[in-house]
């Protein structure tokens, strides 16, 4: 009975962690524990790029949820920050291993999906941020200039796939 208890507990609290935001308490749950599951999961390399860019939108939906709330920080936006650059360099990381290993196509494929999620990502947040208030302008400022960074190296990752892909 106990362990059952114990069970149902811990699945509770991970199914709640899930909807929780950075300064919330179950949100290091939902970073150490839920997204790591969730990694542990995904088998191929298609799958752990999904994946880092789901947890990229996360981080992006959060940092726009907390500005918009006024709640945005400079301790949570540079931890945002950091796992958003941290999952872009895991995605990247992902294409290149695809290329060395001789999947150009796959790898192109991965390339231009991160890429196009990116862009996606950056328009997505530049639009929020002209919308909104000067001090949420503000909050998202440091948040969509690391975006940009990033996918200012994801789009001459994803030509250069491209380019070995063609030709293979």
């Amino acid at each position: 009975m106990s362990l059952f208890l114990a069970v149902a507990l811990g699945g509770g609290v991970a199914i709640a962690a899930n909807k929780a935001m950075p300064g919330e308490m179950l949100y290091p749950f939902k970073i150490s524990i839920n997204e790591r599951l969730e990694s542990t999961f995904a088998k191929n390399s298609e799958a752990r790029v999904r994946l880092h860019i789901k947890l990229m939108q996360a981080r992006l939906d959060e940092a726009t949820t907390l500005a918009a709330a006024g709640t945005l920080d400079t301790d949570i936006e540079a931890a945002l920050t950091q796992n958003f650059t941290a999952h872009a360099t895991a995605a990247a990381a992902e294409v290149a291993n695809a290329d060395a290993a001789g999947n150009q196509a796959q790898a192109a494929a991965m390339a231009a999906t991160f890429h196009a999620t990116l862009a996606q990502q950056a328009a997505t947040l530049t639009d929020t941020s002209i919308k909104s208030t000067p001090e949420v302008q503000a909050s998202l400022a440091s948040v969509l200039a690391g975006v940009q960074q990033v996918l200012s190296t994801a789009s001459a990752a994803s030509a250069q796939a491209a380019a070995e892909a063609a030709g293979e």
